[in-house]
């Protein structure tokens, strides 16, 4: 029996994925035998962003320290997979004569200065897992509510009420004792 004078054709490569997209080599030398290699590519599709889990609370109040707050929940948020809940609380004088307007001022002086302090934070382009909470009540209580099923709580060391300018060094030291979650004060 004489051999064929045919040369093989040339290796073929053939890179096919599967529905889960694990990408494969498939070579063939021509002889209809393939050879198929899971192939490890450098070059990952791109993915979807993971869904975040837990959340980072801080408290907001307009203050340099709730600035640098929302600056370090983004750092460790990034690092945890974690979203951040900035939260910021009012609450009107008590004795206020005309409580309408105070209400609606006092809340709406709330949002004013956590957007503000957002902007600041982070250069007017906020993480996308970043949501904003306003609440009515005093900032302790509220916060360590909030702390509940959290992975952390920051707030700031001595903060200011936006309303009445009162300095809130109790805040951050009722929080540490009584917070669900591990609390970092900020300087």
């Amino acid at each position: 029996m004489k051999k064929s004078s045919e040369t093989p054709s040339p290796t073929r490569t053939h890179f096919v994925a599967d529905p889960s997209g694990a990408r494969y080599q498939a070579d063939s030398d021509g002889t209809g035998v393939a050879r198929i290699r899971r192939y490890l590519s450098l070059r990952r599709p791109a993915a979807t962003a993971p869904e975040r889990v837990g959340r980072v609370v801080v408290g907001v109040d307009g203050s340099p320290s709730s600035i640098a707050a929302l600056q370090r929940a983004a750092a460790i948020a990034e690092a945890t997979g974690a979203a951040i809940r900035a939260v910021a609380v009012w609450q009107y004088p008590t004795g206020a004569m005309d409580v309408g307007d105070l209400l609606e001022s006092a809340e709406s002086d709330a949002s004013e200065a956590l957007a503000s302090t957002v902007q600041l934070a982070f250069d007017e382009r906020p993480p996308e897992w970043l949501s904003l909470v306003t609440r009515e009540g005093s900032a302790a209580h509220v916060l360590i509510e909030e702390s509940w099923g959290a992975e952390m709580l920051i707030v700031g060391s001595r903060g200011h009420s936006v309303i009445a300018g009162l300095f809130l060094g109790s805040v951050s030291a009722q929080c540490a004792e009584r917070a669900h979650c591990p609390v970092l004060v900020m300087h």
